[in-house]
């Protein structure tokens, strides 16, 4: 049984691991657009980022589990992981659209990427498969003169990069899931000691 004609907002990103400001974001864009459920779509690690410091694609998946336990609304996909990179979005949003055919698609991203969709790789094709839901980081994000989108804002002082650089002095504890603290103590994720 699947609910039909429902409210999905898709969300990627590398969640390395996932914190607080990340569904901070998800619940603004829920609460906002009122939105049945916000499918958080972890990418695959980047070639910019050192390997070795970095959780892996399991142990990421983990931590998205752990922090999203008490909330029904998100989902996690694995479907980033599960195809060959790289991952392109409009493929992403091809196959929520197959998985998701009577239902209606948002697709989530922060404003600095917004600033830079027309770099993305066929952004016209995903503009025709999902509504853009820009939230807010920074200054304003501008509309685009091609793709309508709802700005959302909410500040979080949450930043990933933080907790993995910190992480072996003093883990953000107030930044993360109590679950997924434990999850990066009990891993020694991030050089995490303790």
């Amino acid at each position: 049984f699947r609910m039909t004609h429902q409210r999905i907002a898709v969300y990627g990103g590398t969640f390395d691991p996932i914190h607080h400001g990340h569904l901070h974001i998800a619940q603004i864009a829920k609460n906002e657009l009122d939105l049945d459920q916000v499918i958080l779509v972890p990418c695959r690690q980047s070639p910019h980022k050192e390997e070795a410091a970095l959780a892996t694609d399991q142990e990421r998946l983990e931590m998205l589990s752990l922090a999203t336990s008490d909330h029904p609304w998100a989902k996690i996909s694995t479907i980033e992981l599960d195809q060959p990179p790289p991952s392109y979005s409009w493929q992403t949003a091809e196959v929520m659209k197959e998985r998701f055919p009577s239902s209606h698609l948002y697709w989530l991203m922060g404003s600095d990427q917004w600033q830079v969709i027309d770099q993305w790789t066929r952004p016209d094709h995903l503009a025709g498969l999902v509504e853009f839901i820009v939230f807010q980081r920074g200054k304003p994000p501008t509309p685009h003169p091609k793709y309508p989108a709802h700005f959302i804002s909410g500040n979080h002082p949450a930043e990933a990069s933080q907790i993995r650089n910190s992480a072996s002095k003093r883990l953000r504890e107030e930044w993360i899931d109590p679950k997924v603290a434990h999850f990066i103590r009990s891993h020694r994720l991030y050089g995490c000691q303790t």
